[in-house]
């Protein structure tokens, strides 16, 4: 997918994009909890973690062209912590709610906490 984008797209747009994708994947099993709101969900937040993966490459270049493997580590492992992080939210919420609704909510609205928080970021750094 990332192959058809031009270079003139801004990476750090594009990951924000990405991330308002997984926003509305992770919200849109909550509002819609059928067979086809869990199938819109896997196709927003898979192919949104499959995008993450190449843009985080792609930062990773523009970051440092010597160390990609080093940055892309660095820039993965915060990316898996917060899926880490996720499970263990889920495993509460289970227990405590016996529901997935609180945790998927807050899912939601930490990766929209997020996207502002690397659109904000984008906008002072092109400046």
């Amino acid at each position: 997918m990332l192959i058809f984008l031009p270079k003139s797209f801004e990476t750090k747009r594009c990951l924000a994009t990405m991330m308002f994708r997984q926003v509305v994947g992770v919200a849109s099993i909550i509002v819609k909890p059928t067979a086809t709101g869990l199938l819109f969900s896997t196709f927003l937040t898979g192919l949104g973690f499959l995008l993450f993966m190449q843009f985080t490459m792609r930062l990773a270049r523009e970051i440092n062209s010597d160390n990609i493997s080093r940055i892309a580590g660095l820039l993965m492992s915060g990316y898996a912590t917060g899926q880490l992080i996720g499970l263990l939210i889920s495993l509460f919420s289970v227990v405590i709610w016996r529901m997935l609704n609180p945790a998927l909510l807050m899912a939601a609205i930490g990766l929209w906490i997020d996207n502002i928080v690397t659109i904000l970021l984008s906008a002072i750094n092109t400046k």
